[in-house]
């Protein structure tokens, strides 16, 4: 009788539901959030004061952030080295869970790294902080850490820009769409 064995990109998206949950709720009881965005309510700090500005921003910063790391993965031998790892671990995913799982963990850490962290320890802590979270603990694959430092310095400022998270949201978003979806598609 063969068994099987539940997708670790299953058990990904649960964690990632979690955490959007436990996130929004701190993010509701929090001020610090409140006050750095300058808003009235919880729902403020989402969509900042002008959500087409964050829709645009967003989809721009998201475009250059995929790009670069599209490149990184292809021109240098780290990031070659990381996407084939990447793809190992992703599998055959269905396009429709890479939607998912990018949709549900762009949310859940800009609302933990954006959101909760940067009002309370500022942008550049706030993106080391992201950075350490994006460690892979694989010889050589260091400057993957560093190069999520800094996307999340370019993430912080356009959160702070647009005085709330719906920039950010949407540039992780479609940094995490392109990298799962194009690694879907090269290991089918």
């Amino acid at each position: 009788m063969e068994t099987t064995h539940p997708s670790p990109l299953g058990r990904a998206a649960l964690v990632y539901a979690v955490a959007c949950v436990l996130a929004l709720l701190v993010l509701s009881r929090a001020q610090a959030p409140l006050e750095r965005f300058g808003a009235l309510h919880p729902g403020a700090v989402l969509l900042g004061r002008d959500p087409l500005a964050g829709l645009l921003w967003g989809l721009g910063l998201g475009g250059i952030l995929a790009g670069s790391s599209q490149a990184i993965s292809r021109w240098t031998p780290w990031g070659r080295r990381l996407s084939r790892l990447l793809a190992r671990i992703v599998g055959s995913l269905h396009p429709a869970d890479a939607l998912l799982l990018s949709a549900l963990s762009s949310f859940a850490e800009e609302i933990i790294f954006r959101g909760v962290i940067l009002p309370y320890l500022g942008l550049v802590v706030s993106s080391i902080l992201f950075g350490l979270a994006h460690v892979i603990p694989r010889k050589g694959l260091w400057p993957w850490s560093l190069w999520a430092l800094l996307a999340g310095l370019c993430l912080g400022w356009v959160a702070l820009a647009t005085n709330g998270l719906l920039a950010s949201i949407l540039a992780h978003f479609t940094v995490n769409a392109v990298g799962l979806l194009l690694l879907a598609e090269r290991s089918d």
